[in-house]
């Protein structure tokens, strides 16, 4: 994420510095009398630089936008069935409800569920190793 992040950064601030560079020489340009065509050339340098900050910052928008939803991580997906049916085949389990996991905030995740066990279980240890399946996963 570190490295993802400094990329973004970085092309972020590559996008300002053109901004910056595209001003000072439009101004340059249109000011002086034999470049007075050249006046769409600033908007459509204008417009260039946009798509550069919209395509910087749009991974960052949807990381975001994704841990802000609570969704469950895409890459854990898998794991969390399995995680979930490896806590349901354990002994003195009856019921494995309300499942739900999501991003806290980069590469760390949260979740909580519903285990239903029988009368007779012990449900200290039942809670220890559904904690301990999880943790693995």
């Amino acid at each position: 994420m570190h490295v993802c992040l400094c990329i973004h950064i970085n092309a972020h601030t590559c996008a300002h510095t053109l901004t910056w560079t595209n001003k000072r020489n439009m101004q340059t340009l249109t000011h002086v009398h034999t470049f007075a065509d050249w006046m769409i050339a600033d908007p459509l340098c204008s417009m260039l630089i946009a798509i550069l900050i919209m395509m910087s910052v749009y991974p960052l928008m949807s990381e975001s936008l994704v841990v802000l939803m609570q969704r469950t991580p895409r890459q854990l997906d898998h794991l969390i069935s399995g995680g979930l049916q490896k806590i349901y085949d354990l002994e003195g389990v009856q019921e494995v409800r309300d499942a739900h996991f999501w991003t806290l905030c980069s590469k760390q995740y949260m979740g909580s569920l519903r285990v239903y066990a029988l009368s007779n279980c012990d449900s200290r240890r039942l809670l220890l190793a559904c904690r301990n399946i999880l943790t693995q996963v």
